[in-house]
């Protein structure tokens, strides 16, 4: 397992595509969702899941590129994904692809001498992606936090970056006045879709969203006291991706209070209407940044590189087995 998921062949990306199709003929057989809903969130989670291994292994996140992200990033958006109908499907595929983008341009602000195209178009795409998905306005608050600790305070460049926003909401704006709309009307319940039947899941949304969350923290450590061992410039980028995404996600979070686990039932029923769907499928792609740390690098010749290693292997493939698991 470890050989393909940190393989460079080209041919080892080849799992995530296997993953998608297996979810999608057993979800097909487990419940009764409609095809064409189905075929969204496929098209959708592969290309979520191409965009994560872009910024992956473009900015230095490892030493060499595999598809470990990207399958992780799979898994967890298909343990998470949500029952939603094919409107807000689309929708709030675009949004996230949107963001993904902006993290894309904001990762090469990294030593450029002049960062005024880049700033703007990561304005233009996260105020898109905002304004699709009011959950994500989390992230323009990250975004800024990331440019302020990585570049110096240059007025043309922040400026652009402004200007940027403003263009994005004027494309929102135009296209709701010729009569789209693009407001929220996403209808599902906090169950997750993938192999739900009438039994239930082994575990509640919320225990596999902290089960996750647990993952990812402590994958997110690992990489983090890598320091020594990697370039400037891998750290960099694995600091930027945890704070884009960590801020988002909690910022998200507060917005709608009843996603977080643990909270009163009088808040649960105040919110209880609310869509956690897009909120699921940014948390799957943020905790993927960090459990990915605990996939460990194989050795030509050596094997694995200790037991620990052999531990934290088995434990991610057994939670994400038993995660994806119908009860029974």
């Amino acid at each position: 397992m470890v050989s393909i998921l940190r393989s460079n062949q080209p041919i080892a990306w080849l799992i995530v595509p296997a993953t998608v199709l297996l979810w999608l003929l057993l979800t097909k057989w487990g419940t009764d969702t409609a095809f064409s809903s189905l075929i969204v969130q496929a098209i959708g989670s592969i290309l979520i899941a191409g965009m994560a291994h872009r910024i992956y292994v473009r900015y230095g996140f490892v030493e060499r590129g595999d598809p470990a992200l990207a399958w992780l990033a799979m898994v967890a958006l298909l343990i998470l994904m949500p029952q939603e109908t094919l409107g807000p499907a689309i929708q709030s595929w675009t949004s996230l692809l949107l963001l993904l983008g902006a993290i894309d341009q904001i990762l090469q602000v990294h030593r450029q001498t002049s960062t005024s195209g880049l700033q703007f178009r990561s304005g233009a795409l996260a105020s898109l992606s905002a304004l699709l998905e009011p959950l994500h306005f989390g992230f323009v608050l990250a975004m800024l936090i990331v440019l302020s600790i990585s570049r110096p305070f240059i007025f043309r460049e922040w400026s652009m970056m402004v200007i940027g926003f403003i263009w994005g909401i004027g494309i929102i704006m135009a296209v709701h006045t010729l009569g789209s709309d693009w407001g929220v009307f996403v209808l599902e319940t906090t169950e997750t879709l993938s192999l739900k039947t009438t039994g239930g899941r082994l575990f509640s949304p919320h225990a596999t969203r902290l089960w996750l969350i647990l993952l990812s923290v402590w994958g997110a450590i690992i990489l983090l006291r890598e320091k020594t061992k990697i370039s400037l410039r891998a750290y960099i980028t694995r600091t930027h991706l945890l704070i884009l995404f960590w801020v988002s996600i909690l910022l998200a979070s507060l917005i709608q209070p009843a996603y977080i686990p643990f909270i009163i039932e009088d808040i649960h029923a105040a919110f209880g209407a609310q869509s956690y769907g897009p909120l699921d499928k940014l948390l799957a792609v943020g905790v993927a940044f960090g459990i990915v740390g605990l996939v460990p690098q194989s050795r030509r010749n050596h094997g694995l590189s200790s037991k620990a290693d052999s531990f934290r292997l088995l434990v991610i493939l057994g939670s994400l087995l038993i995660l994806f698991m119908p009860s029974l």
